[in-house]
């Protein structure tokens, strides 16, 4: 510390020597300064640039009571960073987590004497250091000058003592000029206002947009004569009436300055030939699309994407020297097979040395491509291990990215157990476990099958073990019905399944086929009425009995965060359209049958909640805890109970009921509850309402 203390003593020095260097261009600025109650204090720091700014260079200097700035400063963790328009939290380690959770700090400063311990008459100050050189960026405050209690801020005596203070909008740069600052840069809030601590808004400022687009390729080949005919473009900022373009150098590139416009602005647009819809580029594909950035905003595409072909030269090196008959292909002609050679001609340079060449004329874009050995069946056997090659053709007619290829040799003695799930597919009749199978084709096998997977207790997840792994392999594979790649897992395109090869016996991995699981369970209904008449009803909407084996119910009281966790009977399950009932013990016979419960519980249980009191449903798999369905928030205490559909405390003494529209859980709670009957997934009904409990769906509900 001592050492870092010198440091900025001697930059202290030579800036006072040379003269503070003042911000001229965006940099970060406080966004919100919090003086509160007792310790509730706090510092925002706000990124107005387009770039992730990294923080090691920056610090924030303090004075304490008008003595100047001292020795005392701040820097901040090591790799710390903020992102474009995002902001850095600092809190003091004692403010009230009822204000503003410790979690949502990027920094939780301890000590008496902290950057965020101060009183309303401290100032603070943001540097920047670059070399030798010191950039003040902002100040809060005057260093030199104790204000008593505090330095009034617009028309507010004494802003900066419990007091929130947020920057304006419009305010873009910070200052060290604190008297313009006070006077109308901050809006003042109440003490202790969290509310807009952790994010900042600022106003749009306008630019312009110049657009360019190249037709040399059109005029080379034909389609456009720059003697006779003309560009425009037409878009959302021109009402698609078109504007003319021009090409002043006459370098085959035609240009426009749009503006003004706003930074976030989206534009949509297409260029046009002769100013006719006939000859626009793009004909059959989407409008262009280009969203405002700050700073310059300069962009050249080529007509109708088109840069002209460019001849590229693929190698494909058969290192194990296996293949016989190697074929490329690729997304520029819809994967269309192209033959390579290994005979010393059409671009291939030595014969038999299994380095496999083809030259293509490849149009501008980005391309993915593969190659197969031709073995004579429907899709030949893939070479390519892991991701697809992708090559560039870019405007300029360069090319870059992946234009060779180099089959491995196998080796590695780890082994993979592959477990696909095919029940929700049998519950759905897709797959018949009398008549189908289910393979595994991958990288590991050249996309050809490497076997029928075996389920042999009957399960309904099928296995198979595949050895000659390394650890740090990296395997991709998809599962297939009846080796047929039409009815393979995400189909129409979809992507390969990826794994990394773990070693030591750790590779064992289970997959539901094409990641289509079961519909999960949700809370279907909730009671919270007088005394005792309390209870829960669990909805399954699959088409398969789920055991309750790996379920529980999180439970947060008086919104003290999930705490308590009830666990269901070992064995327990619920049947397909079928629901589970827990009650109170003490509920109301009168009401409700006992007997029609699944479960009875006494004081205290889950079932013993007050209208302030949340509850989730959550399922266990693995070592992961995933949220499944909620009911109010675990934190902070609402009260009496959360608004729902309009009415307020209406999870205290009333009955809630899930519409018959709603078909799966929902872990935001505030879209589940919805400001009207409209957007609510509930029907709210009157306290004591226990008519509907025992059964799920009712459309007469929801009707």
């Amino acid at each position: 510390m001592k050492v870092l203390f010198n440091k900025l003593f001697m930059l202290l020095v030579l800036a006072l020597i040379a003269g503070w260097t003042h911000a001229q261009t965006p940099d970060l600025f406080f966004s919100e300064y919090i003086e509160g109650n007792s310790n509730n204090k706090a510092l925002e720091i706000y990124n107005p640039t387009s770039d992730t700014v990294f923080l090691e260079n920056y610090r924030i200097t303090m004075a304490t009571n008008g003595g100047g700035w001292s020795s005392t400063y701040r820097m901040f963790p090591n790799g710390s960073f903020i992102l474009p328009g995002d902001v850095w939290v600092m809190i003091n380690s004692a403010t009230s987590s009822a204000l503003f959770p410790v979690a949502d700090a990027d920094e939780v400063v301890t000590g008496t004497s902290s950057i965020v311990t101060f009183n309303g008459d401290d100032a603070r100050g943001l540097v920047k250091i670059s070399a030798t050189d010191t950039t003040w960026l902002d100040i809060f405050g005057n260093p030199t000058l104790d204000p008593g209690s505090g330095w009034n801020v617009g028309a507010i005596t004494n802003a900066t003592v419990n007091h929130t203070l947020v920057r304006k909008p419009e305010i873009l740069y910070g200052t060290t000029n604190w008297e313009a600052s006070f006077a109308n840069q901050w809006d003042v809030y109440d003490v202790d206002v969290f509310g807009y601590l952790g994010a900042h808004t600022v106003a749009s400022s306008s630019v312009s947009f110049t657009l360019n687009v190249n037709m040399n390729y059109q005029i080379t080949s034909g389609n456009f004569n720059p003697l006779v005919d003309s560009v425009d473009v037409a878009g959302s900022f021109n009402g698609w009436a078109g504007t003319t373009m021009s090409d002043l150098d006459m370098d085959g590139i035609y240009s426009l300055v749009i503006s003004p416009l706003n930074v976030g602005d989206s534009l949509e647009f297409k260029f046009r030939i002769n100013a006719s819809w006939s000859t626009c580029e793009l004909s059959t594909n989407p409008n262009r699309l280009y969203v405002v950035q700050s700073g310059i905003n300069n962009q050249t595409f080529w007509y109708d994407n088109n840069t002209g072909p460019q001849m590229v030269t693929f190698t494909v090196n058969d290192q194990p020297a296996t293949s016989l008959n190697i074929k490329i292909k690729g997304t520029w002609d819809n994967w269309t097979l192209h033959q390579m050679y290994d005979d010393g001609t059409n671009g291939d340079l030595v014969s038999g040395d299994h380095i496999w060449t083809a030259q293509l004329s490849i149009p501008g874009g980005n391309w993915e491509w593969g190659a197969i050995e031709d073995d004579g069946s429907q899709w030949g056997l893939w070479l390519i291990q892991g991701s697809n090659m992708v090559v560039t053709v870019a405007i300029d007619g360069t090319v870059s990215g992946q234009t060779s290829y180099s089959i491995p040799v196998p080796s590695g003695s780890e082994v993979i157990v592959f477990n696909v799930n095919m029940n929700y597919q049998i519950s759905l009749g897709t797959f018949n476990p009398l008549t189908d199978s289910v393979d595994i084709a991958g990288s590991f096998s050249f996309w050809g099958s490497a076997g029928n997977c075996i389920d042999s207790d009957g399960d309904g997840i099928y296995s198979m073990t595949i050895t000659g792994f390394t650890a740090g392999d990296v395997v991709e594979f998809k599962f297939r019905i009846n080796e047929d790649w039409n009815l393979a897992e995400f189909p129409n395109g979809g992507p390969n399944r990826s794994y990394t090869v773990v070693g030591g016996g750790a590779d064992i991995i289970t997959y539901w086929y094409s990641d289509e699981q079961p519909p999960s369970l949700f809370f279907s209904e909730y009671i919270e009425g007088s005394s005792n008449n309390k209870g829960f009803e669990i909805y399954n909407p699959a088409q398969v009995s789920i055991s309750l084996d790996d379920y529980r119910i999180a439970q947060s009281s008086n919104g003290g965060g999930w705490a308590f966790y009830h666990t269901f009977p070992v064995g327990a399950s619920i049947a397909p359209g079928d629901v589970w009932v827990i009650v109170a013990d003490q509920i109301s016979t009168a009401l409700f049958n006992l007997s029609d419960a699944d479960e009875v519980l006494a004081y205290p249980s889950v079932t013993h909640h007050n209208g302030d009191d949340a509850r989730a449903l959550i399922q266990i798999v693995g070592l992961d805890t995933i949220f499944i369905d909620v009911i109010g928030f675990p934190t902070p205490d609402p009260g009496t109970g959360w608004p729902v559909a309009g009415i307020a405390n209406a999870t205290a003494d009333k009955t809630l009921v899930r519409k018959s529209t709603i078909t799966t859980g929902n872990t935001d709670w505030l879209a589940s509850a919805g400001t009207d009957a409209a957007t609510s997934e509930w029907v709210v009904l009157p306290s004591n309402t226990l008519t509907y409990l025992g059964s799920h769906p009712h459309p007469e509900l929801t009707s």
